[in-house]
């Protein structure tokens, strides 16, 4: 399966705006491929048929937070502090 987390620091603004847009559904999925929960989330959402309904519905985005050691300032933009604890999963 490939890795979603790719190590890239993501711009606070850029997911604020995505966020404030309100032409498309969009899933956030804050995780890293340390973490066994996160790859298993991922195994669930490649699955065919989760997959064809989610790309349907939604434009994911994939948050790689490393060893929360980087992206941690972007739950601010959903309105809560930054803490410890993946995979999560936002509505924007």
């Amino acid at each position: 399966m490939n890795n979603q987390f790719s190590g890239r620091i993501e711009n606070p603004q850029v997911i604020e705006q995505l966020i404030a847009d309100k032409n498309s559904n969009k899933l956030f999925i804050f995780g890293a491929n340390w973490c066994p929960d996160a790859m298993n989330l991922l195994q669930k959402l490649n699955d065919t048929s989760a997959k064809k309904i989610l790309n349907y519905q939604f434009i994911i985005y994939f948050v790689d937070v490393e060893k929360y050691s980087i992206n941690m300032e972007i739950y601010k933009s959903f309105g809560i502090e930054a803490i410890e604890g993946i995979p999560r999963v936002f509505f924007g």
